[in-house]
C-alpha cells in the first residue's frame, strides 16, 4: 500500500509523502493519495445533492461582495440558542448562490434563516481561461445575541456546544496537528473497473482530536467515498486551540484515488 498526503493553500494544491500538519490557510485542506488494496467496506446512509467527479472549482471560502446578516427565529432567541451553521454552496458562473446543502445544523429554524441570508449573497465568480466557470464553497453563518440578553454561564455553555472556527490566518486559531492516520483502500469493484478520481470530504476535528461529521462533498462512487470516509474517521489528531483552549474546527479532506493496472 502506498500513499501520499500534504495540506496546501487551496489555489495551488501539490503532492508529496510526508507526515503532515495542518496549515493555517483558510480551511485545512488534506490530500490523501491511495494505491490501496481492496476491502469490504458497509456502504453508509445515502447523501442527497453530492455531485460526481466533475471539473467544477472548489473554493474553501469564496471572496464575497456583498452580504445579508442572518436573522434569528423567535424560538431560537426564547432557547438563548447560539453556534455556528455550516453550509455547502454552489455558486453560478454570475457569483449568485443556487443550491445549498447543511453540512452541520443548528435547529430551531437556524438553518432556514441561514440559507435564507445566503442566498441573498454574492460572490466574486471564478474563472479559467478567462472567462467565469461554477464553484462550490464552504460557509460558516454564525448566530451569536446580544451581550446583555444571555446570562454569562448559558452563553458559554451554548457557543461551547454550537460553535466552530475555521482556520485561517489572523484569527488566533492555532491549527490542529496529525498524530496518526490511516490510508484509504480500493474496493475491489472501483479496481475492476480502473475507476480513478478524487473525493473531496467535509470534516470536523473535535476538542478531543478526533474527526467527526464527515461528509462527502464530491463522489466518485464504486465504494471509494465509503473508504475514503472510513479512512479519515480512523485519523487522530492535536486539537486546534484558541486562548490556549482546544476548540473545533472545519476542514476540507481531498482523497485522491489512482488506479494502477494489473500488469
Amino acid at each position: 500500500m502506498m500513499g501520499g498526503v500534504k495540506e496546501f493553500p487551496m489555489s495551488k494544491p501539490r503532492l508529496f509523502t510526508s507526515t503532515i500538519s495542518v496549515f493555517p490557510f483558510l480551511l485545512g485542506w488534506i490530500v490523501v493519495t491511495s494505491f490501496a488494496t481492496p476491502i469490504q467496506i458497509e456502504r453508509l446512509p445515502q447523501k442527497l445533492s453530492i455531485p460526481e467527479y466533475t471539473e467544477q472549482i472548489f473554493a474553501s471560502e469564496a471572496k464575497v461582495i456583498y452580504r445579508v446578516e442572518p436573522e434569528y427565529t423567535e424560538g431560537a432567541r426564547k432557547a438563548r440558542l447560539e453556534g455556528t451553521v455550516v453550509l455547502y454552496v454552489e455558486v453560478a458562473s454570475d457569483g449568485s448562490p443556487e443550491r445549498f446543502r447543511v453540512l452541520r445544523s443548528l435547529g430551531l429554524g437556524l438553518d432556514e434563516k441561514a440559507v435564507e441570508a445566503v442566498r441573498q449573497w454574492r460572490f466574486q465568480p471564478e474563472t479559467r481561461y478567462g472567462m467565469p466557470v461554477t464553484m462550490a464553497t464552504i460557509v460558516l453563518v454564525n448566530f451569536q445575541l446580544p451581550a446583555d440578553s444571555v446570562e454569562t454561564e448559558f452563553r458559554a455553555k451554548a457557543k461551547g456546544a454550537g460553535e466552530i472556527f475555521r482556520v485561517m490566518p489572523g484569527n488566533g486559531i492555532v491549527p490542529p496537528q496529525v498524530v496518526s492516520r490511516v490510508e484509504p483502500t480500493y474496493t475491489q469493484q472501483a479496481r475492476d473497473a480502473y475507476r480513478q478520481g478524487v473525493v473531496i470530504l467535509y470534516v470536523e476535528v473535535a476538542p478531543e482530536g478526533q474527526t467527526e461529521n464527515v461528509q462527502v462533498l464530491q463522489s466518485v462512487g464504486m465504494g471509494l467515498d465509503e473508504s475514503a470516509v472510513e479512512s479519515i474517521r480512523q485519523w487522530k489528531f492535536r486539537p486546534a486551540t484558541k486562548d490556549g483552549k482546544p476548540v473545533r474546527v472545519t476542514m476540507v479532506s481531498e482523497v485522491n484515488f489512482s488506479s494502477r493496472p494489473r500488469n
